[in-house]
């Protein structure tokens, strides 16, 4: 069987949205993609729907965001649809690779701070001095905020 490949740049139209499935997370993005085509002088814009799955959904649920320029190449299937009697064609991509091309949602600085806490704890547990974890804590945390 010869799968369709393709490759997009283009910009998430909204948050991505997590589904939980039988078979794991699935991560639903929609990307639209300004064609150098026009109709009546105007650009015409194509939308795909990108499912990803899984550690790759989580990983990207936790990064992308509206309004961010993705770089997606993957499997590319139709689906025809009907919707308000009015029949149309769907776009999707099964990804194999996305890459942001602009900047990311910020990662939590507090849920990093507590993974380090955490990975500190677990490395030194044997020896924990109070006076040390003082210091490590406060090392993390920044007095501008």
């Amino acid at each position: 069987m010869n799968d369709a490949k393709i490759t997009i740049i283009g910009h998430l139209t909204k948050d991505p949205t997590m589904y939980p499935t039988d078979n794991g997370q699935v991560l639903v993005m929609n990307v639209a993609v300004q064609t150098k085509r026009k109709e009546n002088g105007v650009p015409v814009t194509n939308y795909y729907n990108v499912t990803a799955r899984n550690a790759f959904a989580e990983m990207l649920n936790t990064r992308l965001q509206k309004g961010t320029k993705v770089f997606v190449t993957g499997d590319f299937y139709t689906e025809a649809r009907i919707k308000d009697n009015t029949p149309y064609t769907r776009l999707n991509i099964d990804p194999t690779d996305i890459r942001a091309l602009n900047d990311m949602k910020p990662v939590d600085k507090d849920d990093a701070a507590r993974k380090d806490f955490i990975k500190y704890l677990s490395v030194n547990i044997g020896d924990l001095d109070i006076d040390d974890l003082r210091q490590y804590v406060e090392s993390k945390i920044d007095p501008t905020e």
